[in-house]
């Protein structure tokens, strides 16, 4: 495994021993691939970074924002998250390759480690080769999804996912409507599509 994924996660430790209780914890730009093994001990932890560079959307300014990791080390390429299944208490989860970075999209293709964490209220995965994202249907609390340019053909396991709030699928556009012309569950839905810096949103009853 990475050492410098190592020592963030045994930093976090010996800080939550001694009373700072960090519920963030940013592995970006630690060379990782896969998950350290020693993930499963900071079982506290609420956002997982995994990413090098994403976005965040301004709702107040109507725009994505770049945000960047705080690590200076080899860029992650991640194709697994196993592991990340013991992080119960997880809200956030960063897992996506930026369309900035240079390379093709991430290996990533599972997202059945998620599948128990229901707590979870953010997740993103663009830019990677998820393609089934029945391992959501169950995460009640879900709010943000961003999952464009992966390559989904079917949304219908987001139907009885009746908190969300934004699902970002720039790119994939041609793929959403047809799935929920005959979902009725939904109170509201946002779609937020993005070509460049041009943003619409869209509201389906």
């Amino acid at each position: 495994m990475s050492e410098q994924a190592r020592t963030i996660i045994i930093d976090c430790i010996e800080e939550y021993k001694n009373g700072k209780i960090n519920k963030r914890l940013d592995l970006g730009n630690c060379g990782l691939k896969t998950l350290p093994e020693e993930i499963k001990l900071v079982h506290w932890i609420e956002e997982l970074i995994l990413s090098n560079m994403w976005d965040e959307y301004d709702k107040e300014n109507s725009e994505f924002i770049t945000q960047y990791s705080i690590n200076k080390g080899i860029p992650n390429s991640i194709i697994s998250i196993i592991g990340v299944e013991k992080l119960k208490k997880l809200r956030k989860l960063i897992i996506c390759k930026h369309w900035k970075e240079e390379g093709v999209f991430w290996s990533l293709n599972s997202l059945k480690p998620v599948a128990k964490l229901t707590n979870l209220e953010e997740i993103q995965f663009w830019l990677t080769n998820v393609i089934d994202i029945e391992p959501l249907k169950n995460l009640k609390r879900l709010k943000i999804i961003n999952c464009f340019r992966c390559g989904i053909r079917d949304i219908s396991p987001l139907k009885g996912l009746l908190k969300l709030e934004q699902v970002s699928i720039a790119k994939l556009m041609y793929l959403i409507f047809q799935p929920y012309q005959n979902i009725k569950t939904f109170h509201y839905l946002k779609f937020i599509f993005q070509k460049w810096k041009v943003f619409g949103q869209y509201i389906i009853y």
